[in-house]
């Protein structure tokens, strides 16, 4: 393509440049963004590169907006759940006096 100062200019599509750029330095290039691509002379320090990007923060496990209501209402909620295994169905409002 001739550009304004009478230049040619050649596309790449991003498989395209990778393949490019890595058979003219014979080293892997990494992607970082649209046409912009990372080349380590050294192979190790491309390696840290890469693990840095995919490395996982671990995060404490959330607890559940259920688990915490219930911790919050257990001494309520104790008693209604053996009412209702003893009963086999929900209780009625008289075999369940905290219902009140």
């Amino acid at each position: 393509m001739l550009i304004g100062r009478r230049t040619f200019q050649k596309f790449f599509g991003q498989v395209k440049l990778k393949g490019y750029i890595e058979a003219v330095l014979e080293a892997e290039a990494i992607p970082a963004a649209i046409g912009v691509f990372y080349v380590f002379k050294d192979g190790v320090a491309g390696q840290m590169y890469l693990a840095s990007r995919h490395r996982r923060t671990r995060a404490a496990p959330r607890r559940r907006i259920s688990e915490v209501r219930f911790e919050e209402n257990r001494e309520l909620l104790e008693p209604f759940m053996a009412a209702i295994a003893a009963l086999g169905r929900l209780p009625e409002l008289g075999e369940f006096p905290q219902a009140n």
